[in-house]
């Protein structure tokens, strides 16, 4: 499994990534760290700069696809990180994603 570390995870000071990495270890796991940076654009999002959001999103999906793709679990920290690909990643990169908006309607 790889721990999807955010830039609000990362940048801030406490001991969240530490107390997961533990958390998972002491659950069986061997977690790695997500080794290249992978953000999902929020700030840009909630600024309403939806061209850098896109740009944020598309390097992360570079980055996190292959790993899904080939069955790795990608555990992430911050809740309002994960819920960016759960619905504004689909409609704000609807050809990579797969989002309905970019399929025809028959």
């Amino acid at each position: 499994m790889v721990l999807w570390v955010d830039s609000f995870s990362d940048c801030f000071a406490g001991d969240g990534v530490a107390a997961a990495v533990s958390l998972l270890a002491a659950a069986g796991y061997a977690p790695e760290l997500l080794q290249r940076p992978a953000c999902c654009g929020l700030t840009w999002i909630s600024t309403g700069q939806l061209d850098g959001a896109r740009r944020q999103l598309r390097a992360a999906l570079d980055i996190l696809h292959p790993l899904v793709a080939a069955g790795t679990p990608v555990i992430g920290l911050e809740p309002s990180c994960l819920a960016v690909w759960r619905s504004d990643a689909a409609e704000l990169l609807p050809e990579d994603l797969g989002s309905p908006r970019s399929r025809p309607a028959y």
